[in-house]
């Protein structure tokens, strides 16, 4: 499947995926459908990144009542069983946009009451705590988080309240390096 991505939306199969200064806009080409959906609304509360064998999901909230999270859980695709903690984000936030390369997990922006700017990068490989690799040029909350596999985009997003973000951010898996210890 071909990806293109553009400054204003992004497109995939039948899908553009469109930023609007309301939020996100979903349309089916070859179809009368469209979905639209708010900034506000489209940030799960923790972000969820697959591998091959196994899942995470990173930050969010816990309630109640509601705090912030910064553990890293990872979970396994072949059998059923609980979370397993591996690490702790850099800082506890919520609403955080989620990208992944082949072998890293990051979370870029979020809020911990105040919208963040930070790029977190955690290690699929090993249990180890986020690394702060790097910022958003702005503060936001609620971007969709997309990748390629040598770029994380986050896609509009809140930076103040009731106001919404309309651009795309890139950043590059490879500027991204964290050191082992």
């Amino acid at each position: 499947m071909t990806i293109r991505i553009y400054n204003d939306r992004i497109e995939f199969s039948n899908y553009s995926l469109v930023i609007t200064p309301r939020g996100l806009s979903l349309n089916v080409s070859n179809s009368n459908t469209t979905g639209n959906f708010a900034a506000s609304n489209i940030a799960a509360s923790a972000v969820f990144f697959q591998g091959d064998d196994y899942g995470f999901a990173a930050g969010g909230t816990v309630t109640p009542p509601e705090t912030y999270s910064n553990v890293i859980d990872k979970f396994p695709f072949a059998v059923h069983y609980n979370f397993i903690d591996v690490g702790d984000l850099t800082v506890a936030r919520k609403y955080g946009a989620g990208c992944s390369s082949r072998l890293n997990g990051y979370i870029a922006g979020g809020t911990t009451g105040t919208r963040s700017n930070t790029i977190d990068k955690f290690t699929f490989s090993s249990a180890r705590n986020a690394t702060d690799v790097g910022d958003l040029s702005a503060a936001k909350e609620g971007g969709a988080g997309v990748s390629s596999s040598t770029s994380g985009y986050v896609m509009g997003g809140l930076n103040t309240p009731g106001s919404s973000v309309t651009t795309i951010e890139k950043f590059s898996f490879a500027l991204l390096i964290v050191p082992v210890l």
